[in-house]
């Protein structure tokens, strides 16, 4: 990230180790834009994702939140899977009573719906963040997902979802 010459580029670096979602929280205080996407370091995103996403939020100004359809790779990059999700606020809505309707890191989100009147993500989550927001800001604000694969989400050992265990099925109970 350093070596872009862009200045809307900047590094934040925490003095010591906060987790994740106070992490997010911290990148949320500190961006200067009105939309947020979200991207993990190993996951990748279609060419056009962003540009998609801003597009379908523009041409529909109450959206607080858009998602994308998502494929699963393995460590190596190789298709293992998919993630389909509901793509209008009402089967979202649905969805979230059983299941998380958003892959994390495929969304994007209007920053301050989600910081101000939201309140960001609840720093008692640490595997769970995520659905904890969804499910709160879908009650007040409309979202939906675009209805194509813009995303691919890698799953390996090493990741939260993996190695959060009982822990991570707890929160998502809760």
């Amino acid at each position: 990230a350093r070596s872009y010459r862009d200045p809307r580029v900047r590094v934040i670096e925490n003095g010591r180790n906060l987790g994740l979602t106070a992490s997010l929280n911290l990148g949320l205080r500190e961006a200067r834009t009105p939309l947020i996407a979200r991207q993990d370091a190993d996951d990748l995103s279609a060419p056009d994702r962003l540009a998609r996403q801003a597009d379908m939020m523009a041409r529909r100004p109450e959206l607080a939140l858009v998602g994308t359809q998502a494929d699963v790779i393995d460590a190596r990059g190789r298709h293992s899977g998919s993630l389909a999700r509901s793509c209008e606020h009402d089967s979202i809505r649905w969805e979230l009573l059983f299941d998380n309707a958003f892959v994390h890191s495929s969304v994007m989100f209007r920053r301050q719906v989600v910081l101000d009147e939201a309140g960001g993500y609840d720093e008692g989550f640490r595997y769970c963040q995520d659905f904890a927001l969804w499910s709160r800001l879908v009650r007040t604000h409309q979202v939906a997902n675009v209805d194509r694969v813009l995303f691919r989400c890698r799953a390996h050992g090493g990741s939260m979802t993996t190695t959060g265990g009982d822990a991570n099925l707890a929160e998502t109970n809760a």
